[in-house]
């Protein structure tokens, strides 16, 4: 049990219409397909679908409860009313069934007053440090963090369920492609620590200026009473502007000014080796990026009272997942890093590459979704990186990489580059073109599905099923 009817009830001030008003509660779901034995389903109306569609679905499947929005049809009312009551389930009414879910989600967090609430948010690298700080503080607390990639309007509240009275900490990413977001889901959580890991141009098509995002991701502190702490990166162009009027204590971070951080050095696609406090630690997710990541989760997991070799032991534990950073080895060595894409998660990964010495460097990149106006400068400036990195031949996918193929001829790009709408087409050129040796960097939005490269490499003979070597980027 998680609550009952009653709570529903009485934390959205409705009555129930229909049946079991004492039962209680054990889930909450939005996907009838997901619904449980026990459950409460929230129908919410989306851009595809409208959940009150779907509510047979889900007292069938066994929940005990649903919020609907209201309807002007009175008939159609009636007739989910009569199937609440046929499958002896209680059933809310409510104008808002998006805002009763966070307003449970509110109520319930609520209900673990100890608990320590750390929120991330940033254009890129928020889930990545989501990860790093879930795993140190699993070394020194019951830990409950966002799973996947739930960290939305809808997925932050279903996160928040699944959280109980053992756990210490939760680490809560927030995502946003809408303005409004960040205050409505730090409205929910009132973080106890919140963290910025960066301003940058991912979703600048839903909010059209990086301005607007900056503001939008500042509103993580907006719940701050005094007592809180954020976390804002001392070299960010608007480290300033997020700091203004921030109640409660900031703390502006930086590789350099942790203490007793010490030896730093790359070690490649192996990753990092340096030594926190004595203890020498061997990080594996390559990239300056990802050195910047782990030394802002060093920061906070020292704010959460955390020791050295906790933290140790956390940073050793992680590794890729997701299509986040894969390195797959045969006869080529893959950078498979095609979870999704913005401007500087590309800027970062083609700087990656920049240092690494192989006979050739090869991109297959895909175009960066959600930037609007800005999509045709944005996906130029990516020319500058390519070049600088050494790139022998570019694979460029969609429509939006016809921008960066006329930039790269503009600056004199000296190697090959093939651009296409379509995938197929590329894998063809692609397959004649790789050689042993090589190295092929994959990175593109998610839309692309560009994990289904890995697959026609092994079948091609460029990685081999039984023996790829999968590790952290």
């Amino acid at each position: 049990m998680i609550f009952s009817v009653s709570d529903v009830s009485k934390v959205l001030h409705i009555n129930n219409l229909a049946s079991a008003n004492t039962a209680n509660l054990t889930s909450v779901e939005i996907d009838s397909r997901k619904v449980e034995p026990g459950a409460l389903f929230v129908a919410i109306k989306g851009e595809q679908y409208d959940g009150r569609e779907f509510l047979e679905d889900a007292f069938r499947r066994g929940a005990k409860a649903a919020i609907i929005n209201n309807s002007d049809d009175g008939f159609d009312l009636l007739h989910k009313k009569e199937l609440a009551m046929q499958y002896g389930c209680a059933l809310f009414v409510i104008d808002d069934s998006l805002r009763a879910l966070h307003l449970l989600a509110k109520w319930y967090l609520h209900q673990f007053p100890k608990l320590k609430k750390v929120a991330v948010t940033g254009s890129s690298g928020k889930t990545t440090v989501k990860n790093l700080l879930y795993s140190i503080c699993s070394q020194a607390y019951h830990t409950h963090a966002t799973a996947g990639n739930f960290n939305s309007e809808t997925g932050l509240p279903l996160s928040i369920f699944k959280i109980d009275g053992s756990h210490e900490v939760t680490i809560l990413e927030m995502g946003m492609n809408h303005r409004g977001e960040i205050y409505d889901l730090a409205e929910i959580v009132r973080p106890d620590y919140a963290i910025i890991t960066n301003i940058g141009c991912a979703h600048i098509g839903h909010l059209e200026s990086i301005e607007e995002i900056a503001k939008e991701k500042k509103a993580i502190f907006s719940q701050f009473t005094g007592e809180q702490v954020a976390f804002i990166p001392q070299y960010d162009a608007f480290a300033a502007f997020l700091a203004q009027e921030v109640n409660g204590r900031v703390i502006f971070y930086a590789p350099e000014t942790i203490k007793r951080l010490n030896d730093v050095r790359s070690l490649g696609l192996d990753g990092w080796k340096f030594s926190l406090h004595k203890e020498d630690i061997h990080f594996h997710l390559a990239g300056y990026h990802n050195y910047e990541n782990a030394c802002l989760a060093i920061y906070v997991a020292k704010e959460l009272g955390i020791k050295s070799p906790h933290i140790k032991r956390g940073l050793e534990a992680i590794r890729a997942s997701d299509h986040r950073g894969e390195i797959l080895k045969g006869s080529i060595t893959v950078l498979k890093d095609c979870y999704n894409a913005n401007p500087q998660s590309m800027q970062a990964a083609l700087e990656m590459i920049q240092p690494l010495k192989y006979a050739r460097k090869i991109i297959f990149l895909a175009a960066m979704k959600e930037l609007g106006a800005e999509s045709h400068q944005l996906h130029k400036e990516l020319a500058i990186p390519i070049i600088n990195a050494g790139v022998h031949a570019a694979f460029l996918l969609g429509r939006e990489m016809l921008y960066l193929e006329q930039e790269l001829k503009a600056r004199g790009f000296s190697g090959m580059i093939f651009s296409d709408n379509h995938i197929d087409t590329l894998k063809a050129h692609l397959k004649l073109y790789l050689k042993s040796g090589d190295l092929l960097l994959i990175k593109g939005s998610r839309s692309y599905q560009l994990e289904q490269l890995e697959p026609f490499l092994i079948e091609h003979h460029f990685l081999y099923p039984d023996s790829v070597i999968k590790d952290a980027l």
